[in-house]
């Protein structure tokens, strides 16, 4: 995707899904949401995942008692206790929860740090669990014997969960949130879910986390971008750029968050165009003719195109050997030429601009690779005979 070698993108997608519905368990779920698909074909990749990596134990380590305790036990599973989205995110509703009705703790399966925002989150739970080195059953055992009530994983299908101290059930009630998106009704109505059917998961309410303290006088840059990525991971691509924003209001001279909106802004003219060409048969390469469909998107997508463009070229003007900025001016330029359906040389000098981006890219990358210690040029990877 780095290379932005969209050929037969369309081919591609269309056979995983494929894959996925003829019950192959060969994508994981978090990838699958990179595609446009539908709540019902992401529950069936979920399932498919799980039953192959996560089996449930055939018998759960939760004996099915009702745990009777003056406060109510809820244990958040994750591996983000630190300078994390995730944190920044939750780092308020740990501290707001009522201490006089719920008892909290914290099962931390990643790495120990000494910021201030692990001491922060140390502070808001009543247990601090380091997990990291136990393995699935010595985490679910801990959970059983905490008699925890409510567990929540903050993690679902992302990098350092631990899937498989859910799938053996230590405690009455599962929920999953934030982490991954899907679960949490974040990115589909509760209409799909209700038509689905069969979720033995709590479907939390579609709000996302904001700390006020965090908000203000915040410093912690890296966060806001891990936020903003968190956002675009959910395709939740208006919250994304807003967070952009805020670095750019923090560091006017971060080339990165320009080149992260420029993105954002190539991904929402993309993906409209696609879908309008996938509907009119028409081939990845071949030009859009129909005016009325041209018009439309034109509609939609020519200040998404001129946003683009004007921020790849501030992250340029900040870095000039920005070579993925460069990259997706390419395609900044193509997406604006598709567009000129009306304006045969506006098209041809936008193709012209997009080829020079192209050309300027190679050069900048084979610049990069020469100087880089013991270089002896590029190096393309070779077919295999």
């Amino acid at each position: 995707m780095r290379l932005c070698d969209w050929t037969n993108l369309t081919l591609e997608c269309e056979h995983l899904l494929s894959s996925v519905n003829n019950l192959k368990a060969n994508t994981s779920p978090f990838s699958l949401l990179a595609i446009s698909t539908s709540p019902e074909d992401q529950l069936k990749c979920a399932k498919l995942w799980v039953n192959k990596q996560y089996p449930r134990s055939g018998k759960p380590f939760w004996d099915g008692k009702i745990h009777k305790h003056k406060r109510i036990r809820v244990a958040y599973v994750s591996a983000d206790f630190h300078q994390h989205a995730t944190a920044y995110l939750m780092a308020g509703v740990f501290e707001l929860h009522d201490r006089s009705r719920f008892e909290l703790t914290a099962i931390s399966i990643g790495p120990p740090d000494t910021s201030e925002m692990r001491q922060r989150l140390k502070a808001s739970f009543d247990h601090f669990m380091d997990a990291r080195l136990f393995s699935d059953d010595e985490i679910a055992s801990l959970i059983r014997d905490a008699e925890i009530d409510i567990l929540v994983d903050l993690k679902g299908f992302t990098l350092g969960a631990r899937t498989g101290v859910f799938a053996r059930r230590p405690a009455p009630i599962l929920v999953n949130y934030l982490g991954f998106p899907f679960w949490d009704v974040l990115t589909f109505p509760m209409t799909s879910a209700r038509e689905i059917g069969e979720l033995n998961e709590i479907l939390v309410d579609r709000i996302s986390p904001q700390d006020a303290r965090t908000l203000k006088g915040f410093e912690g840059i890296g966060s806001l971008k891990g936020i903003a990525s968190l956002y675009f991971n959910m395709k939740k691509l208006d919250q994304a750029k807003e967070y952009h924003k805020k670095v750019t209001e923090l560091d006017p001279n971060d080339p990165e968050a320009y080149y992260s909106i420029g993105v954002i802004d190539w991904t929402e003219a993309y993906q409209p165009r696609m879908e309008e060409r996938a509907k009119l048969g028409m081939k990845p390469d071949e030009q859009l003719k129909d005016k009325k469909v041209c018009a439309t998107l034109s509609a939609k997508s020519s200040d998404a195109i001129k946003d683009g463009i004007d921020n790849l070229n501030k992250a340029l003007q900040l870095r000039p050997d920005y070579d993925d900025a460069m990259a997706y001016m390419n395609l900044m330029y193509r997406e604006k030429a598709d567009l000129e359906c009306t304006d045969p040389a506006g098209r041809a000098a936008d193709l012209k601009t997009a080829d020079e981006w192209v050309d300027k890219t190679l050069a900048t990358k084979k610049e990069k690779a020469a100087k880089q210690p013991g270089a002896q040029g590029v190096t393309l990877d070779q077919p295999s005979k």
